[in-house]
């Protein structure tokens, strides 16, 4: 199958720390970094306070160790979880401001201190949510308006190559993935939305966890940068380059949200 042309990354969109248009708002940020046989049992609240990847005042409110996972939990919404084959690092925005994002700084710092692991590729992953005001409001908005022509959702010159999962591709390895599909979450409702099938990056209307009848779409965005054709030292530059724009990042996802999903 010949591959998709590729396209031009769109350059400076608008800037993301302006209110959201279309009631879309960003609850939290993860930074995902892939890697080879890696070691999840080095993490723990102690060596990211002592290695200055985490402020020695947070409050750590979780910590696990199981088998080939590790997790550190603090009450500030930053969480950092360690498998063999990634780190992740993530935060929630509320009730942060982004302005305080720290997610960044810690991928940085943390491949510094640990620079002898096989990374392979670095992920920005953006999670928002969009409000509606009942659950036949969030069915039609997903029926009627996403699943429609993909060329009504060319993004920066790129078309997505599928009408469930939206895919655009740009040069130097960048992707963006957005995937459909609408499950009710935790708030208990019927499940009688469509369902999108095997990817941890999805874009779903649920009910809100409040009991209510808040519903909202969520919108989970991934940056994708391939690192594995570049040489070691190479991959940890490009690492702490992508983690520091991550501001870009969001404001392509804030835009591409805009102008593809709810603009249609």
């Amino acid at each position: 199958m010949p591959k998709p042309p590729r396209s031009r990354y769109p350059a400076d969109p608008h800037p993301w720390r302006e209110p959201w248009e279309h009631g879309v708002r960003l609850d939290r940020l993860s930074i995902v970094v892939l890697a080879q046989q890696h070691n999840p049992s080095i993490l723990n609240p102690d060596f990211l306070t002592r290695n200055r990847i985490a402020d020695d005042a947070w409050e750590c409110v979780q910590q696990i160790c199981i088998g080939g996972l590790a997790r550190v939990q603090y009450s500030c919404g930053i969480t950092v979880v360690s498998q063999p084959d990634r780190i992740v690092f993530e935060q929630e925005f509320r009730p942060a401001r982004l302005d305080e994002c720290v997610v960044a700084r810690m991928v940085s710092r943390y491949v510094r201190i640990v620079p002898h692991v096989v990374y392979t590729a670095i992920g920005t992953n953006p999670f928002a949510s969009v409000q509606f005001e009942d659950q036949a409001t969030a069915e039609a908005f997903v029926g009627d308006r996403l699943l429609r022509d993909a060329n009504a959702r060319a993004y920066g010159g790129s078309v997505p190559s599928a009408a469930v999962t939206l895919r655009w591709i740009y040069e130097g390895g960048l992707q963006w993935q957005v995937q459909l599909g609408a499950t009710p979450g935790g708030g208990g409702g019927p499940g009688r939305l469509l369902r999108a099938e095997g990817n941890a990056h999805r874009l779903g209307a649920t009910p809100g966890g409040g009991g209510g009848p808040e519903w909202l779409l969520r919108i989970e965005g991934n940056a994708h940068r391939d690192l594995s054709d570049r040489a070691h030292p190479d991959r940890l530059g490009a690492i702490r380059r992508v983690s520091g724009r991550w501001e870009t990042d969001v404001a392509v996802f804030r835009s591409l949200v805009g102008t593809t999903l709810m603009e249609l």
